[in-house]
């Protein structure tokens, strides 16, 4: 068992390295083959012949693959860990040559993963851009009318969510337009718009079509990544300078990000946007914007709602009960209208109870999800199994996430205002993902990746957040490969348990290597003490 920890103790506290933009760029440089090999493995022309695949097609899933797949992951983490240990040690060193290096490398990691497919990562891209271009096209509203409750149109057979209406806020739909209308007039210019072709995979026009759409997505999600990793620089450059570079190297250079990002073409890259502006706001004492920043980002996602009660315990301990009440009404003064201008064009408000009441009918990836499974087996009633699974989770992360806010925003602490904050929406984050997350996705893990960002010296961040990372991408793939077997491999019992600890398991092992560390110093320190020789009396 001290060996297995002492094994563990070295991959969670990464080796010395020397500290210097070339062994920077030298690390970088070492995770770009990762991304390559993905996107040679994974080509995104071959999968538009299996609509409704992943990483491979439907009952054709491969063994082999899956040891290097993980392999890679894992390599792309600790390469991740290690430059995010040199940059620490640099400080503000060539930080001017070192901060073009990690933007350099994050820019040709995400342009390397434009050619791999975003099936094994998820559908939901082929969602975005179908439900874009019924915006765009037909002038449906995804918020109201469902994709099969429509006119059917190119590309159909790739979308997961067919029978349900989307379940984001307008702000998205607007930003999906836009993509959807700039693509379209793209192709126009090209000579390559061909909506009467018969639709992929039968019409190779029509695929180009599909690749185009695919690559606008994309092309956004990155642009939001870099933007937001802009901010949390500025952020971190305000209050620790020394720790600037390391900020930027944990966002941009975080596999999960770019994977999230640049292959899955998540629209969590938005919510992110709004969310980590509003940091800048507040920390340039503008709650009011701030909180307008908070109700954007709610209106491309409702999680943003989950760090909502720790900024107003925050701003009511930094400014007093007036002034925080005071800005919170002028922000809900402005902000409604806002929210009724927003959704008005897409079917009101009147849209938000079927959204509601869509989200909470499903269980992903989570012990929420086995629990669900085991009641069902011994015949709960279907209603039942989803109030204790999926409401019981909600009201008790609200319970938690409150109790830790008040006490984070009251409790007396040596950090600034600023990194008391950002402790917290970790915290908050990290609870919504193992209490409240009945649905959980290996994306999900960016909503706490933002936040750690911004904290990248803490040991949370650098030591337990990586390997989170890396078991949510690596039970990605080890469900879909299990899955795409022409025959079940495990039993759905073990398969859902399975999934819980591949994606926990490595964070929790990480959680164990750092008691056993301290408890381990701890003894040192006390026959150290013991042994020092007592004062004379």
């Amino acid at each position: 068992m001290t060996r297995c920890f002492r094994l563990l103790n070295r991959l969670v506290f990464f080796p010395q390295l020397r500290p210097s933009p070339g062994v920077l760029a030298l690390l970088g440089a070492l995770t770009l083959p990762g991304y390559a090999w993905i996107a040679w493995r994974y080509p995104l022309w071959d999968s538009f012949q299996w609509p409704r695949g992943g990483w491979f097609p439907p009952e054709r899933a491969e063994w082999g693959p899956l040891p290097v797949h993980l392999a890679v992951y894992l390599a792309l983490t600790l390469l991740w860990m290690g430059g995010l240990h040199v940059a620490l040690a640099l400080g503000r060193r060539g930080e001017r040559l070192a901060r073009g290096l990690v933007v350099g490398i994050w820019l040709t990691a995400s342009l390397l993963l434009l050619a791999a497919t975003p099936a094994g990562d998820s559908h939901d891209v082929y969602d975005y851009l179908y439900r874009g271009r019924l915006l765009v096209e037909q002038g449906v509203s995804p918020l109201a009318v469902a994709p099969q409750e429509t006119v059917r149109q190119a590309f159909y057979r790739y979308t997961a969510w067919k029978r349900h209406v989307d379940t984001y806020g307008p702000v998205w739909e607007y930003a999906s337009g836009g993509v959807s209308w700039l693509v379209q007039q793209g192709l126009r210019w090209r000579g390559a718009w061909a909506p009467t072709a018969p639709t992929c995979p039968l019409s190779e026009r029509s695929c180009v079509m599909l690749a185009a759409y695919v690559t606008g997505y994309r092309l956004l999600s990155i642009l939001l990544a870099g933007v937001t990793g802009f901010f949390i620089y500025r952020l971190v450059s305000r209050e620790e300078p020394a720790h600037s570079l390391a900020a930027l190297v944990y966002w941009l250079w975080n596999p999960v990000v770019i994977l999230a990002t640049a292959l899955g073409a998540h629209n969590d890259a938005l919510m992110l946007v709004w969310l980590v502006g509003g940091l800048l706001c507040l920390q340039a004492r503008r709650p009011t914007l701030a909180w307008l920043a908070l109700l954007l980002a709610a209106h491309v996602k409702l999680t943003a709602l989950i760090w909502a009660p720790l900024w107003g315990l925050w701003l009511w301990r930094q400014q007093g009960l007036g002034r925080a009440v005071g800005s919170g009404v002028v922000a809900l003064a402005v902000g409604l209208p806002v929210s009724w201008l927003l959704y008005r064009p897409l079917g009101g408000w009147e849209t938000l109870p079927r959204m509601l009441q869509e989200r909470m009918l499903f269980v992903a990836n989570s012990p929420w999800q086995l629990a669900y499974h085991l009641l069902r087996e011994q015949g709960w009633p279907l209603d039942v199994a989803r109030f204790y699974t999926i409401r019981v989770p909600t009201y008790l992360f609200v319970l938690l996430a409150v109790a830790a806010s008040a006490w984070l925003a009251w409790r007396g602490a040596s950090d600034s205002p600023g990194r008391q904050l950002w402790r917290g929406m970790l915290l908050v984050a990290l609870l919504y993902l193992a209490v409240g997350s009945f649905w959980f996705q290996h994306w999900y893990v960016l909503w706490a990746a933002a936040p750690a960002a911004l904290l990248p010296h803490g040991l949370m961040a650098r030591r337990v957040l990586p390997w989170l990372g890396w078991g949510a991408l690596a039970s990605n793939v080890v469900y879909d490969v299990l899955t795409r077997q022409p025959e079940p491999v495990v039993s759905r019992t073990a398969l859902y348990a399975g999934m819980v600890a591949i994606i926990w398991g490595p964070a929790l092992l990480a959680c164990a290597g750092l008691a056993w560390r301290r408890l381990r110093l701890r003894r040192l320190q006390g026959v150290e003490a013991s042994s020092w020789p007592s004062p004379a009396r």
